[in-house]
């Protein structure tokens, strides 16, 4: 839920940032593209990895957006994976609309956030 709202607070900071003309289309890099698909695999090991915590016991989801949806692991997967499509999201809206660099900046951290919890969960679970 984190990387939601950083990937909100950065396509609004573009969009008051002022308007600017849409540019021809261009290609993603293929880091962006590498981006999109780590943001979903780090989802999804967070995912893997707080349910299997918590399942075998001693572990608490400390999120407090998050504290109560574990218990209910198939609404836990709908919400990590709407996590990481509207990060996506936003980021292909940025793209789109001429800030290429913010849509590489709000991946990145958005990615970065989601490493250490997956660093944390590993911790976790070993």
């Amino acid at each position: 839920m984190h990387c939601l709202c950083i990937a909100v607070a950065l396509v609004l900071v573009a969009s008051l940032s002022g308007a600017q003309e849409r540019p021809a289309a261009q290609e993603r890099p293929a880091g962006l593209k590498g981006l999109y698909v780590s943001s979903i695999g780090l989802q999804a090991f967070d995912t893997y990895s707080t349910l299997t915590a918590l399942n075998r016991g001693g572990a608490r989801e400390v999120n407090p957006v998050m504290r109560n949806l574990p218990q209910d692991p198939i609404a836990f997967v709908l919400v990590k994976s709407a996590a990481a499509s509207l990060t996506i999201v936003a980021a292909e809206r940025l793209w789109k609309e001429g800030h290429r660099k913010s849509a590489i900046v709000a991946m990145v951290a958005t990615n970065s956030l989601m490493a250490w919890v997956a660093v944390n969960n590993a911790r976790q679970l070993h």
